[in-house]
């Protein structure tokens, strides 16, 4: 199993195990969330951000979840509301693709920080699906044709119905959540943490926090790598 794997390769322990220990407390109390959840709609669910890597106690867990074409907004709001009432406040639905994004983002070549977060990615459910996103993508390195595509990423048309739906939805939570991200960001800012100020982005088709903090060190890590092509090919 992935999630197996994943515990296995924290990266080197701080006071004895103490982030292995966090981090499985992390994975169970995502999981836990996920088995109360329908699963109508839903192809992917998986553990980003942090948690991924080495968290923090007071970490929040962020979730990366893929639904079928149509289904985002209705999933969303059925997720929102099962986080509120079982009290799952540690929870944040952070990164949030129908199928044709999520399958658009991963047939970009992705940023070097990106690419690590997708190897990072823990899979609760769907990773059968997530295995063939990556194959899907340039991340494996192949130079497989990107239109070719398991069975698992063909996504059948939702009805008229479902997508109608799915825009209402879209116009009547995306404005909420919006504004809601600009309180938090606001009260982060005053409260000195201006470094994680976040933007939300929001169409029918996705839903997902794009923070300050993650664009410069992405930047930062783009331009490392640089220097270090450009140093590597001086010295030859």
């Amino acid at each position: 199993m992935i999630i197996e794997n994943q515990i296995s390769e924290v990266l080197p322990l701080k006071q004895d195990g103490e982030i292995s220990n966090i981090k499985n407390e992390k994975i169970n109390y995502a999981l836990n969330f996920s088995k109360s959840l329908p699963k109508k709609g839903v192809l992917f669910i998986g553990i980003s951000g942090s948690v991924s890597y080495d968290p923090g106690r007071f970490d929040d867990v962020d979730l990366f979840v893929i639904t079928r074409n149509g289904s985002l907004w209705a999933v969303l709001l059925t997720f929102l509301i099962k986080r509120r009432i079982l009290g799952f406040k540690d929870i944040c639905l952070s990164l949030n693709l129908d199928n044709a994004n999520a399958k658009r983002m991963y047939m970009e070549e992705l940023t070097p920080l990106r690419r690590s977060d997708a190897f990072h990615v823990i899979p609760i459910f769907g990773e059968e699906y997530y295995n063939s996103l990556l194959e899907l993508s340039y991340l494996n390195g192949k130079t497989k044709d990107k239109r070719e595509s398991s069975n698992l990423l063909m996504d059948k048309e939702t009805r008229l119905s479902g997508r109608a739906g799915n825009l209402l939805l879209f116009f009547l939570l995306s404005p909420l959540l919006y504004l809601k991200a600009l309180f938090v960001s606001h009260r982060e800012q005053k409260g000195n943490l201006a470094d994680i100020r976040f933007d939300s982005r929001l169409s029918s088709g996705y839903f997902y926090f794009d923070s300050q903090k993650y664009r410069q060190l992405s930047l930062k890590i783009e331009e490392e790598n640089i220097g270090n092509l450009f140093s590597g090919n001086i010295l030859k």
